[in-house]
């Protein structure tokens, strides 16, 4: 691995994990948010006290990202993303949105902030490793387990919802089937991958016998 590429994974690092900070948080957000929309307002502080944990994130990814001299359509997808999230919040804030709606936009707010993820690995190197339990690690760590938690996040917010309501229609336990085999394929990818950088590197296999205890057999 030559020095250019290392240098350029290591720029890329804090504006991924901040924008994967942003996105845990604004995940929280989508739960209390829906809570709160579908009527329990003994969670109203928590859900502005979370918006407010948000807004920072959002000012700390952009600083990062601005910082880092990503390219002009990067900032452009993160500039359209961050108005996504103003609109969503003030809607939630002021509840011209109900629960279902709300779930669905925090998940269109969070697929967006992966894709401006998944486009910085590519610019800062991170995706093209060529070492294998490097790039083993960095698949699962930067790309499968973010998406695993996004659909486990999906699934804990529909089920919520359906809970709070106290019905579910045929049709949505059938979207929910969905949902659940594609988390758990999700998360059986992050298993594999997070296995190859183990075996690949004993160094690794200590560090990683935890998280890959935790998300089962593989």
């Amino acid at each position: 691995q030559n020095s250019y590429q290392t240098n350029q994974e290591l720029r890329g690092i804090r504006p991924v994990q901040a924008l994967l900070q942003l996105i845990h948080l604004t995940q929280q957000h989508r739960d209390v948010s829906s809570v709160v929309l579908a009527g329990n307002r003994d969670f109203l502080k928590a859900r502005l006290d979370k918006q407010a944990e948000v807004d920072r994130a959002v000012a700390a990814t952009e600083q990062l990202l601005q910082e880092a001299q990503v390219t002009p359509s990067i900032l452009d997808a993160w500039r359209e993303a961050k108005q996504q999230w103003q609109v969503l919040a003030g809607q939630v804030g002021q509840a011209t949105v109900k629960s279902p709606q709300s779930l669905t936009r925090h998940s269109q707010l969070i697929a967006a902030y992966l894709l401006i993820e998944d486009t910085l690995l590519d610019h800062f190197k991170l995706s093209l490793d060529p070492v294998l339990e490097t790039y083993s690690l960095m698949a699962g760590a930067l790309i499968e387990l973010p998406q695993a938690s996004e659909l486990l996040g999906q699934l804990r917010g529909a089920g919520g919802l359906y809970l709070a309501q106290g019905r579910i229609l045929p049709e949505q336990q059938g979207a929910l089937r969905g949902l659940a085999t594609q988390a758990l394929s999700s998360v059986d990818k992050t298993a594999r991958a997070l296995t190859k950088a183990s075996a690949a590197e004993p160094e690794l296999k200590a560090l990683l016998e935890a998280p890959l205890m935790a998300l089962g057999p593989h």
